[in-house]
């Protein structure tokens, strides 16, 4: 199906939000977003009035769009309903993961030259929603969707380091899930989302800090 323009100029806009080029409390415009994108006014009108209500950006009336901000005590809860779900999710439904998947995933890892913005995004959220596909149950996929958004942001700011880090919690986790040990993958990725929680909420307080 071709891509309609209001949802080109969403997803163009989303992940420039998501990627950290509009970075949060930032203002945008109609103007400044006709001129990026290439488009006119009205699909982007119609992108933001979607965006707004899914509380990625408040547009205010005779002063612009801004970029809505996420607080340290709504990261913390999003991941903490993560971290009790996905484990849960492993344990109860792991042997319905998708393991043609997970190999390439693994593929997609050994194969990068190091851990990269694109490929770690798209490898984590990939494993990650096997986790919920493999319930059955579309109100938990939908969960994930939701709650994964805030996610995506803080990929994008991690440092080398901490890419490093992620690359290899990913490779033990699929690894685990490989050799059937559902419950040494759940104690990984439940270790793996502590750590990414505790890497958001700084790198959020950083960016709250300087805007």
């Amino acid at each position: 199906m071709k891509e309609t323009l209001k949802t080109k100029a969403y997803n163009a806009i989303l992940e420039k939000i998501m990627s950290g080029v509009y970075t949060p409390q930032s203002k945008i415009s109609e103007e400044m977003l006709v001129q990026e994108l290439g488009v006119s006014r009205t699909p982007i009108r119609e992108a933001l009035s979607r965006l707004e209500s899914e509380n990625y950006i408040t547009v205010i009336p005779k002063r612009g769009i801004m970029v809505n901000s996420i607080s340290p005590e709504e990261i913390e809860a999003i991941y903490d309903a993560r971290i009790f779900l996905e484990p849960n999710l492993i344990l109860q439904y792991g042997y319905k993961i998708d393991r043609e998947l997970l190999v390439q995933l693994s593929g997609r890892l050994l194969g990068s030259s190091g851990p990269t913005d694109t490929v770690e995004f798209e490898v984590d959220n990939a494993l990650h929603k096997a986790f919920y596909d493999a319930s059955g149950i579309k109100y938990l996929a939908d969960v994930y969707n939701r709650l994964n958004s805030y996610n995506f942001r803080s990929i994008f700011w991690q440092k080398d380091d901490e890419k490093i880090l992620l690359d290899n919690s990913h490779r033990e986790i699929i690894n685990l899930l490989l050799l059937y040990d559902y419950f040494g993958a759940a104690e990984a990725v439940r270790t793996h989302l502590t750590l990414s929680k505790e890497n958001a909420i700084k790198k959020y307080s950083a960016i709250s800090e300087e805007v």
